[in-house]
């Protein structure tokens, strides 16, 4: 198949099929007479492969470590394990952050004195006030 359809099978781009190419992540597809790359089952397969990988945010460098390892292997497939907690810990890393983020934002919203003709908007003055960071203090420019 060529690498329109092999897009379309897919769902992915052909810049993103060319890059993950270029990178190693695919094998290179055989060339046509015509000079057009052919692409197989193996391309559509691992391209499955690296997009549900992609879905789970899983960075190319883990794509690429999961690909690399021999899951028949038991000391391998621990190594996978790994990988894995290691994302379900960045995953449970980014909620706190993100709600830490929503606490803020809410803070924030709770400035707002309404908006009558004249008066500033609270939001707009809390934001105007030199950044703190977490601990309170005053973060330098």
């Amino acid at each position: 198949m060529r690498i329109g359809e092999l897009a379309k099978a897919t769902g992915l781009p052909v810049e993103t099929i060319r890059y993950y190419e270029k990178e190693g992540l695919i094998d290179p597809p055989t060339r046509l007479e015509n000079n057009y790359r052919a692409y197989g089952e193996r391309h559509l397969d691992r391209l499955q492969f690296i997009a549900h990988c992609r879905k789970l945010d899983m960075s190319l460098g883990e794509i690429r470590e999961l690909l690399n390892y021999d899951s028949s292997k038991p000391a391998e497939a621990a190594h996978i394990h790994e990988l894995l907690h290691r994302q379900i810990d960045e995953v449970d890393s980014r909620i706190a952050q993100l709600s830490r983020l929503r606490e803020k934002l809410l803070e924030l919203e709770k400035s707002c004195r309404g908006h009558t003709l004249g008066q500033r908007c609270g939001i707009i003055e809390e934001l105007s006030l030199p950044a703190r960071d977490d601990a309170g203090s005053t973060a330098s420019r």
